[in-house]
């Protein structure tokens, strides 16, 4: 009988004997460590489904899907930043554990993440080789800075602002120019590829660490080298500065991570204890704790001074993949693997919070304030409250692509006068992507279409019903792009004069005539208008 384990690092299935149990061995997918056991075999739809009834708030589980590459903070603390595997960076807000933004555009991982000093912008840097620079309030990249050959490993801005910094695997670590995109200098010696950099909060040096075992520091405004730091007996796979830049951090391939005094350009303590490579580490604010974390499953976390473990936190099958102190607090934030984020106290090992990570979880999309997050699958289809905005709606599975798809479809069935069809799918379009703007105009239009047929039949209460779904979709869009803008508010205006009309002739009904007549008014303040008004007042 076979025992089938799922690979902590890449994830993979891997079968053995069952006479393997409990034994140690290398992944033959990608040799990272692991222990053969039964407990960690793949579990289909692991998640419960909490209970549930209609009208309760949806369970947010919003995460990373694929392993999380770099955590970091906000310089108060109240917003985590992540990248991943997924192609995306994402902030969260600590005290509610929810996703705030997400940003999205490199082709491949995002390998890591920072924010401005003025909490204005966002740098990333991925396997695509690029680093993007991107606007906070409406999670646009507004720059793409190219340079490197081959991945980038770290970003971090500059502490003035004006200036960004990146490292990769073509062995170097670059200054861009924010305002120009220009690289103004470039610090190489390495031998191979910079896995790690780290930039001095007061911005007197730049260190990075490399596939070479060495970590160097850098004088910023001149690209020299002050200082080569030896000591690890592998590849560097991590780096991280305290607060005033006196200390540094290292993780490497030899399974230690290493302690090191810049002052003295030497290192003071060494940390043993992990079975595999350390992959990522921090120290907190106070200097008095270090958290390392490795593909063995454990997050480690040691006593500065002594350089002992305080305490070891180990999960079933998920790798430690990056690693942050929340500044002023004994908080570590800790991705993994699996995508989840998990907020520890350092001091106790209490687990606190966990932000994200669920593989049977889906993205859904509110309506409403249009916020994404992510809901178990089997909500999908069920009514609940946006645990944002508190509005009640449908839960339906966010996909872009398929939204795309939709599209075509819904717009070839009403070419060809199947309406009830194509409205269908253009609501369909619609609940895959809530900012679709397109089969949001398109879903609008066949709306008036349906309600005049509606008419014709004598369905006068289904045809005002239909045109003030029609109203309410042109003003749930708050960023109409200016091609369509124009003919989604004279589709607006149809809608809301043949809704006042109807109201006025066939139902009877003035009070809701003078409504919708004065929203047209508002839209496109025409003779009609004007006139069907005054004859109402």
């Amino acid at each position: 009988m076979a025992i089938s384990v799922n690979c902590p690092a890449c994830g993979k299935a891997v079968r053995f004997s069952e006479t393997a149990e409990g034994k140690k061995g290398a992944c033959p997918h990608c040799d990272t460590f692991m222990v053969v056991s039964s407990m960690h075999a793949p579990v289909e739809n692991a998640t419960e489904t909490p209970a549930w009834k209609e009208g309760d708030v949806f369970p947010a589980v919003s995460g990373h899907k694929g392993a999380v590459n770099c955590v970091t903070y906000s310089h108060g603390g109240t917003i985590a930043l992540s990248a991943g595997d997924d192609g995306t960076a994402r902030f969260w807000d600590i005290s509610s554990g929810h996703e705030t933004a997400r940003f999205i555009g490199h082709e491949g991982a995002v390998r890591s993440v920072s924010l401005s000093p003025d909490g204005n912008f966002v740098l990333t840097g991925g396997a695509d080789g690029s680093v993007r620079l991107w606007r906070v309030a409406n999670a646009k990249c507004v720059r793409v800075f190219q340079g490197h050959e081959g991945e980038v490993t770290s970003v971090a801005f500059f502490p003035g602002g004006a200036f960004a910094f990146s490292s990769g695997m073509d062995g170097a670590v670059r200054k861009w120019e924010l305002v120009t995109g220009k690289c103004l200098l470039v610090y190489k010696g390495h031998k191979g590829g910079v896995t790690s950099m780290a930039l001095d909060p007061q911005g007197k040096f730049v260190i990075s660490g490399g596939l070479d075992g060495l970590l160097m520091t850098w004088r910023i405004d001149k690209a020299k080298r002050i200082a080569k730091l030896k000591g690890h007996g592998g590849p560097v796979r991590c780096l991280a500065l305290n607060r005033d830049g006196g200390i540094a951090i290292s993780g490497s391939d030899d399974l230690s991570a290493m302690i090191w005094s810049i002052a003295k350009g030497r290192r003071v303590k060494l940390l043993t204890g992990h079975f595999v490579s350390v992959t990522s580490a921090a120290i907190d604010f106070d200097n008095t704790r270090a958290a390392t974390g490795s593909a063995d499953w454990a997050l480690r976390v040691w006593d500065v001074d002594t350089a002992k473990p305080l305490f070891k936190l180990e999960s079933e099958r998920d790798s430690v993949t990056a690693l942050a102190f929340q500044p002023g607090t004994f908080e570590i934030l800790g991705g993994y693997s699996s995508g989840a984020l998990r907020l520890y106290d350092a001091q106790s090992g209490r687990l606190m919070d966990t932000l994200g990570g669920d593989a049977s979880s889906v993205d859904t999309r509110c309506p409403s304030c249009a916020k994404l997050f992510a809901v178990p699958k089997a909500f999908i289809g069920r009514k609940g409250l946006c645990p944002w905005c508190s509005a009640a709606f449908a839960a339906g599975e966010y996909s872009p692509d398929k939204s795309t798809e939709t599209l075509t479809r819904a717009k070839a069935l009403f070419s060809y006068g199947k309406k009830a069809e194509a409205l269908a799918l253009f609501d369909e379009a619609i609940l895959l992507q809530g900012d679709n703007h397109e089969a949001i105009l398109h879903a609008i239009i066949c709306r008036n279409h349906v309600s005049a047929d509606l008419q014709q039949a004598g369905k006068h209460s289904d045809a005002v019903k239909m045109l003030e779904r029609a109203l309410r979709l042109f003003a749930s869009d708050k960023a109409w792009p200016t091609a369509i803008y124009a003919n989604a508010r004279q589709q607006a205006y149809t809608a809301a004069f043949l809704a006042g009309k109807t109201c006025r002739y066939n139902l009877s009904d003035i009070p809701s005539a003078v409504k919708f007549l004065k929203y047209a008014q508002q839209l496109n303040n025409t003779l009609d208008v004007q006139d069907m008004l005054s004859h109402l007042s």
